[in-house]
């Protein structure tokens, strides 16, 4: 094993990187002065993401599609901020551009994403850990000396002097804060001779903190590849025996079959069938069952990966045989993830649609999707290509979450089943759960009430208005905080206050 490290870049873009830096933390600073997280984050990625393309393109980098898909995708994880309120979606959004910024990370280190092995991709994980903490300091102390001796020797002083303040300014803050609180007198002359918010100067620090970090360690690496690491090793799969292996494989394959053969007597017995030999409603059943099988899907991934990995140091031919058992196990978890499906259906017609269900069901479905690359990549013996084509079906996923907006389809799928426009009928509609969503929810409610009874709807309606004085928090005190979501609400909140008035004044 090796561990290589790229060269670094001199020149222009060393400080150049520094001034971009240290703006970026400055803006930092203003854009998350204790206001809320809106548009203050996105336009803080934009800037990052836009300074990152422009000093590439400044220091001779050539951006290929690569490149531009990952500049893309971080654009749109940075405008989730800006549009959704869900705590879910904001979370994922931070996820995926994590495993965005990952990928990056790969690229420059590796040179390309299309041979990122599994274990390659979890060895170099702690390199760009480091590399990303270590970012700041090393900006701060090493790059910041380079770019002034290169410029002149006052620049040089200049620098060190700065450094010095800002060792000085926490030591200042916590000594000046102590002293200030033991003597009056002395409290009235630092308010005279610094007529600052405290509080507000400290939020303002703490920002330009953790936003020079940010910026250091994407242009740092990104620009200078500077503490990008990458560990070459070729992964030799360890000799296992054939019968072992192949016994492994026949009994999962035989377990999963056997399991789909009696589950199949529930399908096409129905209700009466299944209350026959289990005792259990369809509702049970589905309650029961969903979950079990989602976290079965789940450790059949690494088995399935072991097993491929297991079976390259052995002949062609029996190369061939673990690849089809595997396919074969592939299919048939495939149709369990169906009956999983089909549970969930089940539970929601008969208990509603939760944050918790709807999430669950959108990783059965990225799993399955990660079935699908097994299938093209390890089976067909390009296993190196598995995880980048597994991460990004998960960005997929992502994705589409953000854009179909999961609050609003649940709160249409709750109060379609109360108001009868399904098919199983009118039942009670829990305004409890609909307050407890996400701002993204409030429009789609607005609109579904539509389909109730005059009466209903103004009783839902007031027990809404009654119960929300939450939707206050929605109104952002300026332009950093604003959430098109949140101000949506806002505006449906008050017509539903202003029609109750009415109404009442009628």
């Amino acid at each position: 094993m090796t561990l290589q490290t790229k060269p670094v870049l001199r020149g222009a873009a060393q400080p150049l990187v520094v001034l971009a830096v240290g703006a970026l933390a400055i803006l930092g600073g203003v854009l998350f002065d204790g206001v809320f997280f809106g548009a203050n984050i996105t336009l803080y990625g934009c800037a990052v993401i836009g300074a990152l393309a422009a000093l590439r393109l400044r220091s001779g980098h050539t951006l290929d599609a690569i490149d531009w898909l990952l500049i893309l995708a971080s654009l749109i994880w940075s405008s989730v901020f800006s549009l959704r309120d869900s705590t879910v979606l904001i979370w994922l959004a931070l996820l995926a551009l994590g495993i965005t910024a990952y990928l990056a990370y790969l690229k420059c280190a590796l040179g390309s994403l299309s041979c990122v092995s599994i274990m390659s991709a979890l060895r170099i994980l702690p390199l760009a850990a480091r590399g990303a903490v270590m970012s700041g300091p090393r900006l701060f102390c090493d790059d910041v000396n380079r770019a002034m001796h290169s410029s002149s020797e006052q620049l040089a002083v200049a620098a060190g002097a700065l450094r010095g303040l800002l060792f000085a300014a926490p030591l200042l803050l916590v000594f000046g804060w102590l002293l200030t609180s033991a003597d009056v007198r002395f409290e009235t002359f630092a308010a005279q001779l610094f007529p600052w918010d405290v509080e507000r100067a400290g939020i303002f620090a703490v920002a330009f903190v953790i936003c020079g970090a940010i910026a250091a360690a994407v242009l740092r690496i990104g620009v200078l590849h500077q503490d990008v690491h990458s560990r070459h090793c070729r992964q030799v799969a360890p000799s296992t025996g054939v019968v072992e292996l192949i016994t492994v494989l026949v009994l999962l394959d035989g377990l999963f079959i056997t399991y789909i053969a009696i589950q199949s007597t529930y399908f096409f017995g129905g209700e009466a069938l299944l209350r026959a030999v289990t005792d259990l409603t369809y509702a049970q059943y589905a309650r029961r069952g969903f979950f079990e099988l989602a976290a079965l899907s789940v450790l059949v991934v690494p088995v399935l990966l072991m097993a491929s990995w297991l079976g390259q140091a052995h002949a062609h031919k029996v190369r061939r045989i673990i690849r089809a058992l595997l396919g074969l196990m592939i299919a048939a978890v495939m149709v369990i993830q169906c009956s999983a499906a089909d549970r969930m259906y089940l539970y929601t017609q008969a208990f509603g649609l939760t944050e918790l269900r709807f999430y669950a069901s959108a990783f059965m479905l990225w799993i399955a999707a990660v079935f699908g690359c097994l299938c093209v990549t390890a089976l067909g013996g390009r296993g190196e290509r598995f995880l980048v084509s597994a991460l990004i079906a998960g960005l997929g996923v992502v994705f589409t979450l953000q854009v179909i907006n999961p609050d609003a389809i649940i709160a249409r799928t709750n109060i379609a089943r109360a108001t009868g426009l399904n098919s199983q009928g009118p039942s009670s509609l829990d305004l409890a759960y609909l307050r407890s969503l996400s701002a993204d929810a409030v429009p789609a409610i607005d609109q579904s009430l539509a389909g109730a009874t005059p009466a209903r709807r103004r009783i839902w309606l007031a027990e809404l208005v009654d119960s929300g004085s939450d939707f206050a928090s929605y109104a952002a005190p300026d332009w950093r905080g604003f959430n098109r979501s949140r101000s949506l609400a806002l505006s449906v909140k008050r017509q539903w206050t202003d029609s109750l008035k009415e109404r009442v004044s009628k």
